[in-house]
Formats: C-alpha cells, structure tokens, sequence
C-alpha cells in the first residue's frame, strides 16, 4: 500500500462518531471494511476509544508512559526537579494528554483543523524543556506498539487484528509527521525492531522514574473507590507492565491478585463482544476532556510562564502575545 502523505487533506469520516449504539462485535465488522492506511483515524477510534473500555485504555497509556522512563532523559522530563505535573496533579496529567490523542483521533493527522493541536502539543514539549525528536519517536513507537504488547502478555495476543495494529501505526506515523519529527518509520515492522535497539541502549532505571512512576498510580486510582484506591491501582498496573518496565520503574513484583484482575477484565471485554453495545461517539475527549467536547487547547496541559522566559521575551514583548508552530517555531504575535 502505498502510504498517503500527512499533508493531505481529509477530515476523517464522521459516521464513525455518530451518535449511535451498535455491538462490540458490529465495530468490529466496520474495521473489517475499511482501509489500514486511508482509514487509519476512523480504524485507531473505533479499535482504541470505542472497542475498548477507559479504563483499559487508560491502563495502555500509563504503561506506556512508564516505558518511556526508560530514558533517563525523558524520566529527568516527566519528573522535571520534582516539579512535574505527573507528581502533583497525575489525574489532570492523564486527562489532559488522553483528550489531546482524542483529538487527534477525531481531527485526523490529515486534516486542516489538526494542525493548531498539533503545535500547541509541540509548544508543550518546547516549554517543558529537554524534549527532542529522538525522545518522541520513542513515545511514537510505544503508541504504536504497547497496547498490542499488554493484551498479549494478558493472554489475548489476537485482541487486536492485523488492521486494527496497521492502522495504529499509520494513524501515529501521520501524527509524528504532522509534528514535525524526523526519521519516523516507514513501515510497521521497523517499530519493533528499532524499540528494542533504542531500549537495549538506553533503558536505565533512575529515581525520577521511580517518582514518576508513583505519580501514575495515583492518576490510574481515578478507576477505583475506597481508602485502597492507591494499593488497588499499584497492583493492577504494575501487573500490565513488562519486566524491563517494573524493573526501571522500582516497581516490585507483581502481585497475582492484580494481575488476574487485569486478565479477568480482559476476558470479560473478548468474551462479551457478541452482545456488549457501545457507542460510535466515544471518544477519549468525552472521557477524559476537564473542559467538555470542545476543549481549549490554549488552556488544555501543561501552562507556561512566558514572562519570564529569555526564549519568548527575545521575540517579543508579552503584551503583544505570541504563536508557536511546528512550521515556523515561537514567533511573536504581534500584527498577527
């Protein structure tokens, strides 16, 4: 197939978010019909947001996110001298990046109106500092690969089709393109092959990892009521973790009433998809947005002082404002 340049236009097919209630089994004949690389947004919603309950996708995002503290590098990011969002405030952390790949999802990498998400997400990165294109294309490469790996190390490797993983992958490729990163891969089986090279390098386990890594129980215990939410939430996520990812984490062992938690849940979403009904208009932004369907990006993640920041103000005076693009970078806004 050939693969379809990101720059084209094409806003995704909106009878994939109608409102309308059909069966886990129904979504999956959809899929059935549509194209891996044409159809990537509308595939990666309806495998991603409406085939699969929040929890577990949110499950898939955190240990992915643990992962990607393998690079010390990007745990120093996500841990920032303990002042990182994922410490204080790991809810609004998960539920400001799951809203912004909703968004992602619902524009499509390929449409006009993605663009604008897609420099505000890379105006975070540049805030934050110490974000570079070879830490995203390893974030890149774990939002291709790690819910795959999950369902298949909790005993259902088949949960995804073979269109279902294409599409997750061209549908990210896309996004990476859109963000402006470089040497983004050219086919899926070049994902595997160079995460297991950059990991084999890179992995090291570090305190800001560990910190990190506590940080996301907190966000993941949202699922759960009670004094326990926390010791729940330890046990069920260290339980989706791979053993490289425990081990950079400090996450310990894990325990087995966890993991046959995960495993049970699991079974339960694949043995039920003849009669469970979902809704086409999930999305991860109706999950998980803190500002409704149609959320500020401006206002949206990670929030910067710009006044006193020497990278804004030699651009320009912050009365004047300023913009950020992939294309052009900080510039000010003034007689914009």
């Amino acid at each position: 197939m050939t693969i379809i340049d990101a720059t084209t236009y094409r806003q995704p097919r909106q009878e994939f978010w109608a409102d309308r209630t059909v069966t886990v089994a129904e979504v999956r004949r959809m899929i059935e019909q549509l194209d891996p690389v044409e159809d990537d947004a509308e595939i990666t919603h309806l495998s991603l947001e409406v085939r699969v309950p929040a929890i577990l996708g949110h499950a898939a995002y955190a240990s992915g996110t643990a992962r990607g503290m393998s690079h010390p590098a990007e745990a120093a990011v996500g841990y920032r001298k303990g002042r990182g969002q994922q410490l204080h405030d790991p809810i609004g952390r998960d539920r400001s990046t799951l809203t912004y790949f909703g968004l992602f999802m619902r524009e499509g990498h390929r449409s006009a109106s993605v663009q604008a998400i897609l420099d505000r997400v890379q105006q975070i990165h540049h805030d934050v500092r110490g974000v570079t294109n070879h830490t995203q294309l390893h974030v890149l490469a774990l939002l291709i690969l790690e819910p795959l790996r999950v369902v298949t190390d909790l005993g259902a490797p088949d949960f995804f089709s073979e269109k279902e993983n294409l599409a997750r992958f061209h549908f990210w490729r896309g996004v990476g393109l859109g963000m402006g990163l470089t040497g983004v891969w050219e086919t899926y089986e070049e994902v595997g092959t160079w995460l297991e090279d950059f990991e084999t390098k890179y992995a090291t386990p570090t305190e800001a990892a560990h910190q990190v890594y506590r940080g996301q129980i907190r966000g993941f215990a949202m699922w759960f009521p009670g004094p326990l939410r926390n010791r729940i939430a330890r046990s069920v996520l260290t339980a989706v973790l791979s053993e490289r990812t425990r081990e950079i984490v400090a996450a310990g062992p894990v325990d087995i009433k966890g993991r046959l938690a995960a495993q049970a849940l699991l079974r339960s979403v694949v043995l039920t998809e003849r009669i469970r009904r979902v809704n086409l208009s999930t999305t991860w932004v109706s999950q998980f947005s803190p500002d409704g369907e149609h959320p500020d990006i401006g206002a949206l993640g990670y929030q910067h002082d710009r006044t006193t920041d020497a990278r804004y103000l030699k651009v320009g005076a912050p009365e004047d404002g300023y913009r950020y693009t992939v294309k052009d970078g900080l510039t000010s806004a003034k007689g914009a």
